[in-house]
């Protein structure tokens, strides 16, 4: 038996059972497994694979194993952190004129196949066709460029691998039958979506108070991504550093899922600056804020800060004086 998790360390029962606080039915492994005795002749071994797991995280393993005659080993553990996720990639598609996007789209989730969640468009631009053998010369062509997204769960195949498919005959002929404006002749090519890894260029600070209000200002070293959570000092999971996976999806340290008030994201403006702004918070209240960063690529997951670079700063909203009691004597 074995869990995958960041969060409580689990018991015997926890790991027989299977119930851990807040802790999805995928990262849970329970059940015979065939066994190898290796070369010393007194152990043994075997494959757990978890899968379904989020690319550049932490984890920790936890093990127990039953014996035939139904004893329980100790305890064992051990920590990993997934990769990132390959880069997602940029199709260049030619056609003859403009094309409805959305078209497009379920197009090529039909001939690549894909789901469409993962096929982004990132915009078009014309160009005069100058190739004298071309029979629409001086028409003017279309580039769409569509982006395939990474799949956070599992690296493979890779958006690459999955775009190159797309230059098969039979699959440029399959996508011509969908969307009659393709143009297969056409400079038709993928191209690596660039991402730089995210870097802060100035520490995020408070700038701004208010009686619910907290305003924290921010720079990355290129346009990306600002993600961050706020939760009160005074609650028991309120001082401990989540993972940087976790405040970018609104999570506390134990999973719990935040209310959309306590979390944040944005994207910053083409010099990385950004401002996370926190509003219905309570008067007069200490709030830990834990933030980090992604890279700017038109999808998400981005690629994150690492969990040490996590960011985490306390401020206290002001005193709201129309919540003073007021007391009068005679």
């Amino acid at each position: 038996m074995a869990i995958a998790t960041s969060i409580t360390i689990p018991t015997l029962t926890d790991l027989i059972q299977g119930k851990l606080a807040n802790i999805d039915s995928l990262y849970y492994k329970a059940g015979r497994v065939e066994i190898e005795r290796i070369q010393d002749g007194s152990s043994i071994s075997t494959f757990v694979n978890f899968t379904g797991l989020q690319s550049q995280t932490s984890y920790q393993v936890y093990f127990v194993a039953r014996s035939y005659y139904g004893e329980y080993t100790n305890i064992s553990t051990m920590a990993l952190t997934t990769g990132p996720m390959s880069e997602g990639v940029n199709i260049i598609i030619p056609t003859y004129g403009q094309i409805d996007v959305d078209d497009l789209i379920e197009a090529l989730s039909i001939v690549i196949p894909l789901d469409q969640d993962r096929i982004i468009f990132t915009g078009a631009e014309l160009y005069p066709s100058i190739d004298i053998t071309n029979p629409f010369v001086g028409t003017q062509i279309n580039e769409y460029r569509i982006t395939i997204a990474p799949d956070p769960y599992n690296n493979s195949p890779t958006p690459m691998e999955i775009a190159t498919g797309l230059f098969s005959p039979a699959k440029k002929a399959q996508l011509a039958s969908l969307v009659p404006e393709f143009y297969p002749q056409g400079n038709m090519r993928v191209i690596p979506v660039e991402r730089v890894s995210p870097r802060l260029m100035v520490t995020p600070n408070v700038v701004g108070t208010g009686y619910y209000t907290l305003r924290i200002q921010a720079e990355l070293i290129e346009a990306g991504r600002l993600y961050a959570i706020a939760i009160e000092k005074s609650l028991p999971v309120g001082n401990i550093k989540p993972s940087s996976y976790q405040v970018s999806n609104g999570l506390l340290v134990n999973n719990t899922r935040l209310d959309e008030r306590y979390a944040r994201k944005l994207i910053t403006d083409e010099e990385g600056y950004g401002v996370i702004i926190f509003d219905e918070l309570k008067d007069f209240t200490v709030y830990n804020i834990y933030i980090t960063a992604g890279n700017n690529v038109p999808y998400e997951p981005a690629d994150l800060l690492s969990d040490q670079d996590v960011v985490h700063l306390e401020a206290r909203t002001l005193k709201n004086p129309s919540n003073l009691t007021i007391l009068c004597f005679i």
